[in-house]
Order: C-alpha cells, then structure tokens, then sequence
C-alpha cells in the first residue's frame, strides 16, 4: 500500500511556487475585490515588484559576495557565492561576472571548477 502521508507526494502537488520562486517573488502583492464577478476576467491588473531588488541592492550584493570569495579559500564559499553572482546576472562598474569565473575554470578542485562553468551558463555569458 502507497503512503500517501509522504514527503514525495507532498512534494508532487506543492513544488510549483518552490521552483518558480524568483516569478512568486517579482509578481507582486495579491488583489482583492476586484470587478471580475461584474465585467469578467478580461482586465489585467497592473501588478508591482515591491520584492525585487534594485539595481543598487544587486550590485551591493555583487560586491559584498566578490569580497567573500576574494577573503577565503573555502570551496564551499566559493562555489555559493559563484551561483549566487550567476543567478543575480548582472555585471559590477568594477568587475565583470566573466572575470570573477574565468580564473576558477582552472582550479585544482574539480568542484570550483565545474561551477565556475555552470556559473558562466546561469548568468549566460558564454556568448
């Protein structure tokens, strides 16, 4: 008999706004007492990213993690902070993305090196 009290279960019906976390996050606050039940659904409300960050916030993040891989050795540290930059895609005034990785593509560890190439493919820079 199938438990269907499991996490893998659980997992099948509720991971939508867990994998499209970023689309959750920018779509703005929810709307109530809107006129659908009178005109219909086909107005589309304007919606407000309140959650995303500015430019400045990602850039301030773009430098603080530089400074954290810059500061240590630790591969762990490192390779967060790789996807991290990745992920935010944006280039610094001081630095570029492709810079920050290209020289981990040599490392001795085959961790670091292997993100620093999936790092460049989040943030698509490989062009």
């Amino acid at each position: 008999m199938t438990d269907l009290t499991g996490w893998q279960f659980w997992w099948e019906f509720n991971k939508d706004p867990f994998i499209r976390l970023r689309d959750e996050i920018h779509k703005g606050a929810p709307q109530t007492g809107d006129d659908n039940f009178y005109l219909g659904s086909t107005r589309k409300s304007a919606s407000r990213n309140y959650l995303e960050p500015t430019r400045e916030d990602k850039l301030n993040i773009l430098a603080t993690l530089k400074r954290a891989m810059d500061a240590t050795n630790n591969r762990d540290i490192i390779t967060s902070c790789m996807i991290a930059m990745a992920k935010i895609g944006v280039n610094h005034p001081d630095f570029k993305l492709l810079d920050v990785f290209k020289p981990h593509l040599a490392s001795n560890n085959q961790e670091i090196r292997e993100t620093a190439a999936l790092a460049i493919g989040i943030a698509a820079l490989g062009k």
